[in-house]
Protein backbone atom coordinates (compact mmCIF):
# COMPACT_ATOMS: atom_id res chain seq x y z
CA UNK A 1 0.00 0.00 0.00
CA UNK A 2 2.77 2.43 0.86
CA UNK A 3 4.26 2.04 -2.63
CA UNK A 4 0.98 3.08 -4.27
CA UNK A 5 0.75 6.10 -1.96
CA UNK A 6 4.33 6.99 -2.83
CA UNK A 7 3.40 6.74 -6.51
CA UNK A 8 0.52 9.17 -5.95
CA UNK A 9 2.85 11.59 -4.18
CA UNK A 10 5.07 11.51 -7.25
CA UNK A 11 2.18 11.91 -9.69
CA UNK A 12 -1.28 12.74 -8.32
CA UNK A 13 -2.81 12.44 -11.81
CA UNK A 14 -1.88 8.82 -12.41
CA UNK A 15 -5.20 7.02 -12.24
CA UNK A 16 -3.75 3.51 -12.00
CA UNK A 17 -2.22 4.22 -8.59
CA UNK A 18 -5.66 5.11 -7.24
CA UNK A 19 -7.14 2.07 -8.94
CA UNK A 20 -4.53 -0.23 -7.38
CA UNK A 21 -5.25 1.23 -3.95
CA UNK A 22 -8.96 0.69 -4.55
CA UNK A 23 -8.36 -2.92 -5.58
CA UNK A 24 -6.27 -3.51 -2.47
CA UNK A 25 -8.94 -2.09 -0.15
CA UNK A 26 -11.61 -4.05 -2.02
CA UNK A 27 -9.77 -7.34 -1.45
CA UNK A 28 -9.53 -6.40 2.24
CA UNK A 29 -13.30 -5.76 2.17
CA UNK A 30 -12.83 -2.08 3.04
CA UNK A 31 -15.49 -1.09 0.55
CA UNK A 32 -15.89 2.55 1.58
CA UNK A 33 -12.17 3.19 1.18
CA UNK A 34 -12.11 1.26 -2.10
CA UNK A 35 -15.05 3.27 -3.39
CA UNK A 36 -13.28 6.59 -2.78
CA UNK A 37 -10.12 5.40 -4.60
CA UNK A 38 -12.09 4.12 -7.59
CA UNK A 39 -13.96 7.42 -7.75
CA UNK A 40 -10.70 9.34 -7.70
CA UNK A 41 -9.36 7.22 -10.55
CA UNK A 42 -12.51 8.01 -12.54
CA UNK A 43 -12.17 11.72 -11.83
CA UNK A 44 -8.81 11.55 -13.57
CA UNK A 45 -9.99 9.26 -16.39
CA UNK A 46 -13.74 8.82 -16.76
CA UNK A 47 -13.19 6.08 -19.38
CA UNK A 48 -11.19 3.85 -17.03
CA UNK A 49 -13.38 0.73 -17.28
CA UNK A 50 -11.61 -1.30 -14.59
CA UNK A 51 -12.22 1.51 -12.09
CA UNK A 52 -15.88 1.81 -13.14
CA UNK A 53 -16.31 -1.95 -12.67
CA UNK A 54 -14.67 -1.79 -9.24
CA UNK A 55 -16.80 1.18 -8.22
CA UNK A 56 -20.03 -0.56 -9.18
CA UNK A 57 -19.10 -3.66 -7.19
CA UNK A 58 -18.37 -1.47 -4.15
CA UNK A 59 -21.66 0.40 -4.50
CA UNK A 60 -23.58 -2.88 -4.61
CA UNK A 61 -21.82 -4.21 -1.50
CA UNK A 62 -22.52 -0.93 0.30
CA UNK A 63 -26.17 -0.91 -0.92
CA UNK A 64 -25.74 2.64 -2.24
CA UNK A 65 -28.39 2.09 -4.87
CA UNK A 66 -28.87 5.73 -5.87
CA UNK A 67 -25.20 6.02 -6.79
CA UNK A 68 -25.30 2.58 -8.38
CA UNK A 69 -28.22 3.68 -10.55
CA UNK A 70 -26.19 6.64 -11.80
CA UNK A 71 -23.57 4.23 -13.16
CA UNK A 72 -25.92 1.77 -14.87
CA UNK A 73 -25.69 3.75 -18.12
CA UNK A 74 -22.10 2.52 -18.48
CA UNK A 75 -22.97 -1.19 -18.27
CA UNK A 76 -23.63 -1.75 -21.96
CA UNK A 77 -19.99 -1.01 -22.77
CA UNK A 78 -18.22 -2.45 -19.71
CA UNK A 79 -16.28 -5.59 -20.58
CA UNK A 80 -17.51 -5.43 -24.19
CA UNK A 81 -15.73 -2.40 -25.63
CA UNK A 82 -12.06 -1.75 -24.94
CA UNK A 83 -10.95 -3.44 -21.69
CA UNK A 84 -11.77 -7.15 -21.08
CA UNK A 85 -13.33 -7.60 -17.63
CA UNK A 86 -14.14 -10.72 -15.55
CA UNK A 87 -17.57 -11.86 -16.81
CA UNK A 88 -18.79 -13.44 -13.57
CA UNK A 89 -19.16 -10.12 -11.74
CA UNK A 90 -21.67 -8.86 -14.29
CA UNK A 91 -24.20 -11.63 -13.70
CA UNK A 92 -25.66 -9.68 -10.78
CA UNK A 93 -25.46 -6.38 -12.64
CA UNK A 94 -27.15 -7.04 -15.96
CA UNK A 95 -29.58 -9.73 -17.09
CA UNK A 96 -28.59 -9.95 -20.74
CA UNK A 97 -27.30 -13.35 -22.00
CA UNK A 98 -26.01 -11.87 -25.27
CA UNK A 99 -23.85 -9.32 -23.49
CA UNK A 100 -22.73 -11.95 -20.98
CA UNK A 101 -21.52 -14.09 -23.88
CA UNK A 102 -19.68 -11.15 -25.47
CA UNK A 103 -17.89 -10.41 -22.19
CA UNK A 104 -16.91 -14.06 -21.71
CA UNK A 105 -15.60 -14.34 -25.29
CA UNK A 106 -13.61 -11.10 -24.96
CA UNK A 107 -12.17 -12.23 -21.62
CA UNK A 108 -11.17 -15.58 -23.12
CA UNK A 109 -9.59 -13.94 -26.18
CA UNK A 110 -7.47 -11.84 -23.85
CA UNK A 111 -5.92 -15.02 -22.42
CA UNK A 112 -5.37 -16.43 -25.91
CA UNK A 113 -3.32 -13.37 -26.84
CA UNK A 114 -1.19 -13.73 -23.72
CA UNK A 115 -0.13 -17.30 -24.52
CA UNK A 116 -0.12 -17.13 -28.31
CA UNK A 117 3.48 -18.31 -28.65
CA UNK A 118 3.61 -20.60 -25.62
CA UNK A 119 4.26 -24.30 -25.97
CA UNK A 120 2.03 -27.03 -24.62
CA UNK A 121 3.08 -29.01 -21.57
CA UNK A 122 4.95 -32.13 -22.71
CA UNK A 123 3.55 -35.42 -21.44
CA UNK A 124 4.54 -39.08 -21.18
CA UNK A 125 2.52 -42.20 -20.42
CA UNK A 126 1.69 -42.85 -16.73
CA UNK A 127 1.21 -46.18 -14.98
CA UNK A 128 -1.80 -44.79 -13.10
CA UNK A 129 -4.21 -42.15 -14.40
CA UNK A 130 -3.11 -38.82 -12.91
CA UNK A 131 -5.97 -36.44 -12.18
CA UNK A 132 -5.51 -32.88 -10.90
CA UNK A 133 -8.10 -30.63 -9.22
CA UNK A 134 -7.48 -26.87 -9.28
CA UNK A 135 -9.20 -24.61 -6.76
CA UNK A 136 -8.83 -21.65 -4.42
CA UNK A 137 -11.45 -23.24 -2.18
CA UNK A 138 -9.76 -26.18 -0.46
CA UNK A 139 -11.08 -24.73 2.81
CA UNK A 140 -14.39 -24.16 4.61
CA UNK A 141 -16.37 -23.45 1.47
CA UNK A 142 -19.43 -24.92 -0.33
CA UNK A 143 -17.17 -26.56 -2.93
CA UNK A 144 -15.49 -28.60 -0.19
CA UNK A 145 -18.79 -29.37 1.54
CA UNK A 146 -19.73 -31.21 -1.66
CA UNK A 147 -16.40 -32.75 -2.68
CA UNK A 148 -14.47 -33.67 0.45
CA UNK A 149 -15.77 -37.26 0.61
CA UNK A 150 -15.44 -37.58 -3.16
CA UNK A 151 -11.65 -37.23 -2.92
CA UNK A 152 -11.54 -40.02 -0.37
CA UNK A 153 -13.54 -42.39 -2.59
CA UNK A 154 -11.42 -42.14 -5.74
CA UNK A 155 -10.01 -45.57 -6.53
CA UNK A 156 -6.26 -45.36 -5.84
CA UNK A 157 -5.61 -48.60 -7.73
CA UNK A 158 -6.50 -46.70 -10.89
CA UNK A 159 -5.96 -43.00 -10.12
CA UNK A 160 -3.28 -40.79 -8.62
CA UNK A 161 -4.87 -37.61 -7.23
CA UNK A 162 -3.35 -34.11 -7.16
CA UNK A 163 -4.89 -31.03 -5.52
CA UNK A 164 -3.59 -27.64 -6.71
CA UNK A 165 -4.45 -24.82 -4.35
CA UNK A 166 -4.47 -21.15 -5.36
CA UNK A 167 -5.74 -19.65 -2.13
CA UNK A 168 -4.55 -16.58 -0.22
CA UNK A 169 -6.60 -17.71 2.77
CA UNK A 170 -5.16 -19.53 5.80
CA UNK A 171 -5.52 -23.31 6.00
CA UNK A 172 -8.29 -24.79 8.12
CA UNK A 173 -9.59 -28.23 9.05
CA UNK A 174 -11.06 -28.70 5.55
CA UNK A 175 -7.66 -27.94 4.01
CA UNK A 176 -6.09 -30.54 6.29
CA UNK A 177 -8.74 -33.09 5.28
CA UNK A 178 -8.06 -32.49 1.59
CA UNK A 179 -4.32 -32.93 2.17
CA UNK A 180 -5.04 -36.24 3.87
CA UNK A 181 -7.48 -37.35 1.14
CA UNK A 182 -5.31 -36.74 -1.95
CA UNK A 183 -1.92 -38.09 -2.94
CA UNK A 184 -0.30 -34.71 -3.54
CA UNK A 185 -1.34 -31.26 -2.32
CA UNK A 186 0.49 -28.43 -4.11
CA UNK A 187 0.20 -24.71 -3.30
CA UNK A 188 0.32 -22.78 -6.60
CA UNK A 189 -0.56 -19.40 -5.09
CA UNK A 190 3.09 -18.48 -4.52
CA UNK A 191 4.10 -19.36 -8.09
CA UNK A 192 3.68 -17.30 -11.26
CA UNK A 193 2.39 -18.96 -14.44
CA UNK A 194 5.79 -19.99 -15.78
CA UNK A 195 6.77 -21.59 -12.48
CA UNK A 196 3.38 -23.30 -12.18
CA UNK A 197 3.68 -24.71 -15.70
CA UNK A 198 7.06 -26.24 -14.85
CA UNK A 199 5.49 -27.93 -11.82
CA UNK A 200 2.60 -29.24 -13.91
CA UNK A 201 4.95 -30.48 -16.59
CA UNK A 202 6.79 -32.53 -13.97
CA UNK A 203 3.50 -33.88 -12.58
CA UNK A 204 2.46 -35.07 -16.06
CA UNK A 205 -1.34 -35.01 -15.55
CA UNK A 206 -3.78 -37.03 -17.64
CA UNK A 207 -6.82 -34.96 -16.54
CA UNK A 208 -7.01 -31.41 -15.16
CA UNK A 209 -10.27 -30.28 -13.56
CA UNK A 210 -10.95 -26.62 -12.78
CA UNK A 211 -13.20 -26.17 -9.71
CA UNK A 212 -13.19 -22.35 -9.80
CA UNK A 213 -14.65 -21.36 -13.13
CA UNK A 214 -14.52 -17.56 -13.37
CA UNK A 215 -14.65 -17.02 -9.60
CA UNK A 216 -11.99 -15.12 -7.67
CA UNK A 217 -8.43 -16.50 -7.49
CA UNK A 218 -8.95 -18.96 -10.37
CA UNK A 219 -5.94 -20.05 -12.47
CA UNK A 220 -7.97 -20.22 -15.65
CA UNK A 221 -4.98 -19.15 -17.75
CA UNK A 222 -3.02 -22.31 -16.91
CA UNK A 223 -5.51 -24.41 -18.85
CA UNK A 224 -4.56 -22.63 -22.06
CA UNK A 225 -1.26 -24.51 -21.92
CA UNK A 226 -3.13 -27.84 -22.15
CA UNK A 227 -1.69 -29.02 -18.86
CA UNK A 228 -3.28 -32.46 -19.27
Amino acid sequence: KEHFIKSINLNANYEKSFFNLGSLEYDLKNFLEAKSYFQKALEINSNFQLARYGLMKCLSYLCLWDQYQQNIKYLDDLGIKDTPLPPLGFLSMQDDPHKELKRAVKWNENFRKQIKDKKKVLRVHNQKIKIGFFSSDFREHPVMFLLLNFFKLINRDVFEVFAYSNSPFPSDSYTDSVKYSVDYFIDLFKFNNEEAIRILENNNLDFAIDLNGHTQFNRFELFKFQVA
